[in-house]
């Protein structure tokens, strides 16, 4: 690769790839064992490609711009548009339902991407002193992990005023993913810890991976399966 890779998106017999300067690289993996980097698409600076709510699309964070491409022909995205002003502290972009949502390093800001060619702040939600490493969507739903305070469940059925509906009580909470109906915490302290969340506003705990167990970095979410480096095997 023509530099390091800071995402990864995979569609079909496709790999999206986030290569910073050198922009977003398009990968065949048609044949598993010897993927191939078919070219890559100049850019300022990719640093995320961002799944878009199940649409044939894919999002790309490039520099200050979000950017949205067709996939109908995986080989050969087109750009369908171009949303300028991305706030500089974006960690991590989620998209859903006609808008973006942003873990900013310190909470949550929800914009309005309808407008063409730019992004319309609607509402905000921010933690004092806390850093909020990831973030995971479902439905009116944002997860967010953040060190020293848990997982913060924000309710977003008001998007010019989004609010904490509840808060799981993990100590060092530190990555999420969400997996059909369960969240996935990755805890610093309690391991891997499982989250029935039918009822997204009340999350039931189901399973737990002691931490005993596994290597204290972050897990691989991969389509229905999540990927931990174990101690023990490895």
């Amino acid at each position: 690769l023509p530099d390091a890779c800071g995402g990864l998106l995979v569609r079909g017999n496709f790999g999206y790839l986030a290569l910073g300067p050198s922009g977003l690289g398009i990968v065949d993996l048609s044949s598993p064992g010897s993927p191939r980097l078919l070219r890559t698409v100049p850019s300022a600076y990719v640093s995320q490609v961002v799944a878009m709510d199940g649409l044939p699309q894919l999002g790309v964070v490039n520099g200050s711009e979000f950017q949205v491409y067709d996939l109908e022909d995986p080989a050969e995205p087109r750009l369908l548009s171009s949303y300028t002003s991305l706030p500089p502290s974006q960690r991590q972009v989620v998209a859903g339902s006609g808008r973006l949502y942003l873990n900013t390093g310190s909470g949550l800001q929800v914009f309005e991407t309808k407008e063409p060619q730019s992004l319309v702040l609607l509402g905000e939600f921010r933690f004092a002193n806390r850093f909020t490493p990831t973030m995971a969507l479902t439905g009116k739903y944002a997860f967010m992990s953040f060190i020293g305070l848990g997982v913060s469940v924000i309710d977003l059925s008001d998007p010019e005023l989004p609010r904490e509906a509840e808060r799981l009580p993990l100590k060092s909470a530190q990555s999420i993913a969400i997996i059909g109906k369960h969240l996935w915490v990755w805890d610093g302290q309690a391991g891997m810890v499982s989250f029935n969340i039918e009822n997204p506003a009340q999350p039931v705990e189901v399973a737990r991976l002691d931490s005993k167990q596994t290597e204290a970095t972050r897990p691989f979410v991969d389509q229905d399966r999540i990927w931990l480096p174990l101690r023990e095997r490895g």
